[in-house]
This record gives C-alpha cells, structure tokens and sequence, in this order.
C-alpha cells in the first residue's frame, strides 16, 4: 500500500473537525532564548497528554475531560468562521469553547487556519501576498491580544461567565496553519517557500502582541503529496527560518508502530541535520479508529485501537527525552452522530468514547497515561 495513496484517500487528520467546525466554530529571541525556554511559562507536565476536538463538547464532556486528565486541547481556530466579513469579528463561540475549557482546567490551543473567501478566495489558500498578508495579520493580532496572557477577554466576558474568582488560562501556544503538506489545506499545491512566508508574517504578528508567545509549526502527516520530512528539509532551507517558530510538528498516522516510530524518527533526523536538534517536537495529532479493520490499516476494533493507544502511548513516553517531544494530541475526545460523519475512513471512530458517550477500552489506556502526570 502506497503511503501517498494511504493519506489521500483516508482524508485523515483534521478532515472531521474542519467539515464540523464550519457549521459550528466553536521579538524573534536568539537561538539560544529559544531553544532554552522548553515548556511556556506558566504551563505544567500535566499539559503533556491532550485531545483534538473543539466541537460537539458541551458540560459534560468538559467535566468528563477534566476527571480524565486531559489538560490541553488542540483545536481549529477558523478565520473565515471568526471574521467572516473584513473587519467584523465574531469572537462569541470561540469565547465559550476557550472559557469552557479553562473553567475545567484544560488550556486551549489554537491551529489557526482557513482563510475567508473576501482574503484569498478559498479556505484552503493561505494569506500569502498581497492585502491578505495584512488582513491575516490584523486576525492574529487581535486573536493574541484577546486570548493571549493579559488579553481582554479574560479580564472581561470570562470572569462575567465563569466568577471573579475563576482562572485564566490564557493560551499561551499558537499552530500556524494545519497540514500544509496536503493540497486540501494549502492550495493550489503544497509550497514550503510560501509556508515559510506565512511563518514569517504570523511570528512576527503574534510575538508583537505577546513577545513570549510560542509558535508551532503546522503539523503534518508524515505522509502527503510531500512527505513531511521532505517537507521540513526544504523549509529548513529558507534563511533565518528556525528563528521563527519554537516547535515542530508532525501527525505520524501509521498503520502499526514501526511506520509510526519510522515517521518520528526521520523528522528528528531532519531536525538534527540542521543543528535544530534541541528544538521540541509536538505529535498534534495521532489515533486509530474503533471501526472493523480496513484496508488502510487505521481502523483497529474495539480492542485494537485500545492496544495501538497503548503502544504508541508508551513507545513515545519512552523515547520522550530522546525525541525531545513536548506534547502528545490524541485525535479525537468522542465519535461524531451518522449525520455528521465524514469520508474518513477512521474519523468516525476515532473517539475514546461513543457518540452517546460510552467509553471504549481505549479510554481507560488514555487515562492510565493522563492520569499519571
């Protein structure tokens, strides 16, 4: 089975999120500043473990979360759903989701993403050029400014929802771009000149507004129309790039544990290749369904996608420091309904509980990992 073709028809990663969310949006440093900063001020070992999923939770899901352990969220930041019109920004559902999450002592991460059709003309574009560049700017600036330490909406509509008393998390990380690697997120082809471009212009846009910010890289599938090794080689080869942004990413999904720790292995490979070695690796997302086993290998039963959390959840906890990963996303917190189902061939059930909230054995291995940090 061709890797390319693996990916391409799987429609994996963010392909749920991205089809739900649009009905529902929920000072560069030295090298040596950066490297030594490890984890944002302020965050704890807790944060390690963390889900992908910004929609479909409501209470329950955010106080089940919490018992569980899970203490950082990844989740897709859409411009186009936040400023759908030039100049005219709605913040209400991302407040709640935010709020919600910090209430529950889960911080919340954003993968800011999707360009709106009045900037580039499709989501998929990115704001690279022209009047774009700047409109993309101007979101960032004011998603930081809001969301960021001090921002105003923990001063504000938070401590009004949740009591003077509540605690801010303000988000303290920020994803540039998801899966740039794939045409269907970076069109009209994957491009890391014009990905470095983007990286420049949302560092610099992000760092103004809080210069302590940590920038992340997109994560990629390990495979795509450029795998993300060749991908992040390239990337590197643009000058002054590893000045803007503090972490790499990558979504390793494989269909058994030596193509995942195969993955890992050639980006670290890559990163030490251009003396970036220190520089913290983010797994943003990885899962395995719980549908009957498929084709493409990522579908596992009930009891197989249980076992796969389990290994790949301990090969690397155990290969930790030596791979120098900072955070582990697993993809996703619960199933969607039938009639928000995706072409996807594992998305569907990939949760760690049913879509009526029943936990599946693979729950019980990720608390066993959350719950011991």
């Amino acid at each position: 089975m061709a890797p390319l073709r693996l990916i391409v028809a799987l429609g994996i990663s963010l392909a749920l999120v991205v089809a739900l969310a649009l009905s529902l949006l929920t000072g560069t440093g030295s090298e040596s500043t950066k490297r030594a900063q490890g984890a944002p001020a302020g965050a704890t070992q807790d944060e390690f473990f963390g889900i992908v999923q910004g929609i479909r939770l409501d209470a329950q899901d955010f106080q089940t979360m919490a018992e569980t352990g899970v203490r950082s969220d990844r989740f897709l930041l859409i411009w186009s759903s936040v400023e759908p019109s030039q100049g005219s920004f709605n913040w209400a559902p991302t407040d709640l989701l935010v709020g919600d999450f910090a209430a529950h002592g889960i911080r919340a991460i954003p993968s800011v993403w999707g360009s709106p059709t009045w900037a580039t003309g499709s989501q998929s574009t990115p704001p690279v050029g022209g009047a774009s560049e700047q409109a993309w700017r101007n979101f960032l600036q004011a998603a930081v400014a809001r969301y960021g330490p001090g921002g105003s909406y923990w001063t504000t509509n938070y401590r009004r929802r949740y009591g003077p008393d509540a605690k801010p998390l303000p988000i303290q990380s920020w994803q540039v771009w998801n899966e740039p690697n794939l045409k269907k997120y970076f069109a009209p082809a994957p491009s890391p000149t014009k990905y470095a471009r983007l990286l420049q212009v949302s560092h610099d846009a992000i760092k103004s507004k809080d210069p302590n910010a940590r920038i992340v890289l997109a994560g990629m599938p390990g495979y795509g129309e450029v795998d993300a090794w060749d991908y992040l080689d390239r990337l590197y080869a643009v000058p002054g790039i590893t000045s803007r942004f503090d972490a790499v990413s990558l979504h390793p999904y494989a269909p058994n544990l030596d193509q995942l720790r195969l993955e890992i292995q050639r980006v670290r490979e890559v990163m030490k290749k251009h003396a970036d070695g220190a520089t913290p690796l983010w797994i943003s997302e990885i899962g395995w369904g719980s549908a009957p086993p498929d084709r493409f290998g990522l579908n596992k039963g009930i009891k197989g996608q249980e076992k796969m959390l389990a290994v790949a959840f301990k090969l690397i906890v155990s290969n930790r420091t030596a791979w120098n990963v900072q955070r582990l996303f697993w993809f996703d917190w619960r199933d969607p309904s039938t009639a928000e189902q995706t072409k996807c061939s594992f998305c569907a059930s990939a949760g760690l509980l049913k879509f009526n909230r029943d936990p599946k054995p693979a729950y019980y291995a990720f608390k066993r990992f959350a719950g011991a940090h």
